[in-house]
């Protein structure tokens, strides 16, 4: 007779199963006996053994910490990375944690909370914890650097081209400037101490009536007007005087213009400066007609490379 027997013997250590046992009338029991799995073999191995930190032999006050690089999520899972970690070591190392490639989004934005709950989590635990290097060139935020360093295109215009007619810093106080319509046009300091010298039309006695100060003009070399697209000044109007007035005035070699918006209209207000606020677009005749803020020049003014200008508030009491 054969009889065919399946029994199982456990240990804390290892598990036999399936043994099988043949036996015929009046023969002896057989049995096999089955290896250790390897891993189990192994962590009996290393049973043998104390903690890795216990054989680090250290002076008291001794600042040596035997630490491990770990990853925050393992960490965090109180798994064998952790129990490892904190059996055998001092304190964890959270590197890659701490890069700002994991800390940096695409956006720039930091983000903290993986750190500083490992963080957290060790400190619960009682071990110290350690970041990277204060500075390296490894581990950076590389999408968000080439943010910072990417070119910015500015658009430009073909007309942008600047020239200065008059600033007045050059101009000694109380030097004079010729005016259209009489009145005058006298270099004075800038009464809020804010622009060194200034050119002051008219007087509180005698406003300018449809006059305005000129300027000789003198072009960048190979430039005529027809290369600028604008003429910008500065204006404080005292006590609001030729604040609305008929437009903004523009006379060039003697052909006036009436851009037909007047100081107002381009943010001037009383007793302040309004820098650049009043910018007067230049276009050919082709291109439109003057008015509506701006002046249309002629094929003949527009080849001109020096010429007298003239500008001011068109009104008939324009204090400036």
């Amino acid at each position: 007779m054969k009889i065919q027997v399946k029994k199982t013997i456990a240990t804390a250590a290892w598990t036999l199963s399936d043994l099988c046992v043949s036996c015929a009338d009046g023969s002896p029991l057989a049995v096999i006996m089955l290896e250790k799995p390897t891993d189990v073999a192994d962590r009996d191995y290393l049973n043998t053994y104390g903690v890795l930190k216990s054989y680090v032999n250290k002076e008291a006050g001794s600042p040596f910490v035997l630490a491990t690089a770990v990853n925050h999520a393992d960490f965090q899972s109180e798994g064998l990375a952790y129990s490892t970690a904190l059996s055998n070591f001092d304190g964890i190392d959270l590197d890659g944690d701490c890069s700002p490639s994991t800390l940096i989004d695409g956006n720039g934005e930091y983000g903290f909370n993986a750190m500083k709950a490992a963080v957290y989590a060790a400190q619960n635990a009682g071990t110290a914890v350690f970041g990277g290097t204060l500075c390296s060139t490894q581990g950076q935020a590389a999408a968000h650097l080439r943010q910072l360093i990417a070119p910015i295109i500015i658009p430009s215009d073909p007309k942008t081209l600047v020239t200065m007619v008059a600033d007045f810093e050059a101009d000694e106080q109380g030097g004079h400037y010729a005016m259209t319509n009489g009145n005058q046009g006298v270099v004075e300091k800038d009464p809020t101490g804010k622009s060194g010298n200034v050119l002051h039309v008219g007087t509180a006695d005698d406003f300018c009536k449809y006059s305005y100060p000129k300027f000789h003009v003198r072009l960048k070399p190979g430039k005529t007007l027809a290369d600028y697209g604008s003429i910008a000044l500065d204006m404080f109007l005292i006590d609001g005087r030729g604040q609305w007035g008929s437009g903004m005035r523009v006379v060039i070699n003697g052909t006036e213009m009436n851009c037909g918006k007047g100081p107002s209209a381009f943010g001037c207000m009383p007793n302040a400066w309004a820098r650049e606020a009043i910018n007067i677009p230049i276009i050919s005749v082709a291109e439109g007609s003057t008015g509506d803020g701006r002046i249309a020049i002629t094929d003949d003014l527009a080849k001109l490379s020096e010429f007298d200008l003239a500008i001011g508030s068109g009104s008939g009491e324009w204090h400036a």
